[in-house]
């Protein structure tokens, strides 16, 4: 009697573990945005710890939107620990109808002499045709471009400048402002057409300060920018010490709130470049306290950038 009750407390215990993540991949099934996004959103009693990691718009009623779960489940090793199971929905959805996603289950498993080999794991996916091309068609249409779709659920990019304490641009900041300074605005243009939420925000700061500079917008370009300015969600951002996420329309409207004596583009490595301006002395001193500086910076944000790198682009199938 005592091990017919330990077996159905323990089935009892494995289905309620499980439920979350089962009711999700549900949800997903039925293809209904709507009760998936209200299930996502809600207060959560359970071991399973899941919300959205982004969810922001790519082109009209069109957005892309990441589910982060993390599932305590018990370890089963004799210790009555437990180990947690990491899950990413990446997911495609037009109003109400989802049409594209994919279920990741990160997996670690034991080489021997702890050592570790991280493996991903295609759990489910589904893939509507017809809507993905009416989605393609809705953003050549409205963008002129074709859609790479390098750029869909690419959350690596971090908007911003002068981030951490040595105040180090971005990579794509360093690249805007290289892209200024040699007047190439075809690439800016480019950005401008991303399906990548924070490319278009470098490509609005860069025409701000072109047309500062006597730069003329195109009709084409202002249409493309009014409607870029529209689109909500969620993006990733840098300012000093912070790194935060940001509704779109807050730092589109801090972008246009920029006075124009500051729209210009800086130096590439201009944060470097200051140093050289020392004396020898002083260089080898601000050199050694930025290295130093740069040490606790990597340490302190390494783990937001391979946050940001593992659910980075996801290829479409």
């Amino acid at each position: 009697m005592k091990l017919s009750t330990l077996f159905i407390a323990l089935l009892l215990t494995a289905q309620v573990v499980g439920q979350p993540v089962q009711k999700i991949k549900q949800l997903l099934k039925e293809k209904n945005f709507a009760p998936l996004n209200s299930y996502i959103d809600k207060s959560q009693k359970s071991n399973v710890d899941f919300s959205w990691e982004t969810l922001r718009t790519i082109v009209g009623d069109y957005q892309e939107g990441i589910i982060k779960i993390e599932e305590s489940v018990p370890a089963n090793d004799g210790t009555g620990g437990s180990r947690i199971n990491n899950y990413r929905v990446y997911l495609l959805a037009n109003k109400d109808k989802v049409f594209y996603y994919k279920v990741i289950k990160t997996v670690y498993k034991n080489k021997g002499s702890e050592q570790w080999e991280k493996n991903e794991e295609t759990i489910d996916s589904l893939k509507d045709n017809t809507g993905y091309v009416s989605f393609e068609n809705s953003f050549r249409q409205t963008y002129g471009d074709t859609l790479n779709h390098y750029d869909l659920f690419l959350t690596s990019i971090v908007y911003g400048s002068h981030c951490g304490v040595a105040g180090v641009n971005p990579e794509y900041m360093e690249q805007l402002n290289s892209l200024l300074q040699d007047d190439n605005v075809n690439i800016i243009r480019q950005w401008l057409k991303s399906a990548n939420a924070e490319k278009q925000l470098y490509a609005i700061k860069g025409y701000r300060i072109l047309v500062n500079q006597g730069y003329t917008l195109t009709d084409e370009e202002k249409r493309i920018i009014s409607i870029v300015e529209q689109k909500n969600g969620t993006v990733s951002t840098c300012s000093g010490c912070s790194y935060m996420e940001e509704t779109f329309q807050n730092v589109v409207s801090e972008i246009n709130s920029i006075p124009t004596e500051y729209l210009k583009p800086e130096k590439t490595g201009s944060t470097y470049k200051v140093l050289k301006k020392k004396n020898k002395s002083t260089k080898d001193n601000l050199l050694n306290w930025g290295l130093f500086a740069l040490g606790i910076v990597s340490l302190a944000t390494v783990g937001y950038f391979i946050r940001r790198t593992k659910k980075g682009g996801v290829q479409i199938e």
